[in-house]
């Protein structure tokens, strides 16, 4: 029996967590031996098939130690050698919320001389500051020591290559799957002559940038206009966003929380915003569209690989306050097609994704590790 190991870097359980995820329920009701390696806990992880190694400290408040002091008595790297010694995989996956925080992980495999891909979520230009003279080398042998290293939009994948210094050759674009299993009513024209537009995605601004759209829309002719914004996930900025509303006496826009149901967000939503300052390829960009749902997105990541300005959705030449209020005068000009150019984005997310992201994925991981079946 193969046996698969997924280790996760990021901090928490996001939309990039999906795609490792439902690969290994996939690979595991395939007849692999699965465990996984992550740093946070999550309700989502019980459906995560195999062994499991947690590396998330106490919290101070039961421990009384801060993390940083937990993590050198505890020493996460040794647990995680360890975990692998013992379970002895044939092949690893890891995925990583951006392009430089598995460089020990990747590491420690190297070292251990396993075979692995990369799957990466998230580039940005931001994040040239992990690239410096005394990491470059490092990162570069790191990536070039895993079989493959998968990227979720040709933006990140190439993003990537740069900051390596043109150095990345074993790469492929992947894709993350959609959680829309049900189809949802098309919206031809707004209840109660109210236009609903949704805002979908986890609370931090720096990532997501909301901080700039409550900044449009905060603007006196959005405020009288017969529209109502929807937002939908938590995270690290909800109070400064419910204290920017305040401030902005903005009265036209909802803080909903986290909603797991994706259909019922797009049942009463025409349109969707997503301002960001970075992405790799949204989920909540590949739900909308797959409902049949026009967006407004900032040119940041995969997301013109998507959306076509003015065919299928309406795009913001950059993740500031002038290009984002540019693109929403322009959508909010052109509602009586938002249907229509819905239509266009389901159709356009059809031709482009594969029918079944997951499947697609573990095809290709598969090829990578078949040699290792024993005989």
């Amino acid at each position: 029996m193969i046996k698969l190991l997924y280790i996760s870097t990021n901090r928490d359980w996001s939309g990039s967590e999906e795609l490792w995820a439902r690969s290994s329920r996939l690979f595991s009701a395939q007849g692999f031996a699965i465990a996984s390696i992550t740093s946070y806990a999550h309700e989502q992880l019980r459906a995560v098939p195999g062994e499991k190694l947690l590396l998330l400290p106490p919290s101070a408040a039961s421990t009384g130690l801060p993390e940083r002091v937990w993590r050198k008595i505890v020493k996460p790297k040794d647990k995680v050698r360890q975990f692998i010694e013992q379970y002895a995989p044939d092949f690893v996956i890891v995925s990583q919320g951006n392009n430089y925080e598995s460089l020990e992980v990747m590491q420690l495999l190297g070292s251990m001389s396993l075979p692995f891909v990369t799957v990466t979520q998230l580039a940005s230009e931001s994040f040239f500051w992990a690239f410096t003279n005394d990491r470059l080398l490092a990162i570069q042998q790191a990536y070039r020591s895993a079989t493959c290293n998968y990227f979720v939009s040709e933006h990140n994948k190439r993003l990537t290559d740069f900051m390596l210094g043109g150095t990345l050759s074993n790469a492929e674009v992947i894709y993350n799957p959609c959680k829309i299993a049900q189809s949802v009513p098309a919206i031809t024209q707004p209840p109660s002559g109210v236009y609903q537009v949704a805002l979908v995605g986890r609370l931090d601004c720096w990532h997501k940038g909301y901080d700039l759209f409550l900044q449009v829309i905060g603007r006196p002719e959005w405020k009288k206009r017969p529209v109502l914004f929807n937002i939908y996930g938590t995270g690290p900025h909800s109070l400064l966003m419910e204290q920017q509303i305040t401030h902005l006496g903005i009265q036209n826009v909802r803080l909903h929380g986290h909603q797991a149901d994706v259909a019922a967000i797009w049942a009463a939503n025409q349109l969707l915003v997503m301002p960001s300052r970075m992405e790799g390829q949204a989920l909540a960009l590949i739900e909308a569209m797959a409902c049949a749902r026009t967006a407004v997105v900032t040119d940041v990541g995969g997301a013109t690989e998507l959306i076509e300005d003015n065919d299928n959705g309406f795009v913001a030449a950059a993740a500031t306050t002038s290009s984002i209020a540019e693109a929403l005068e322009r959508a909010w000009a052109g509602r009586a097609d938002w249907h229509q150019l819905g239509q266009k984005a389901a159709a356009t997310l059809a031709a482009k994704y594969p029918a079944d992201a997951v499947e697609y994925f573990n095809a290709s991981v598969a090829n990578y590790f078949k040699t290792a079946e024993p005989a």
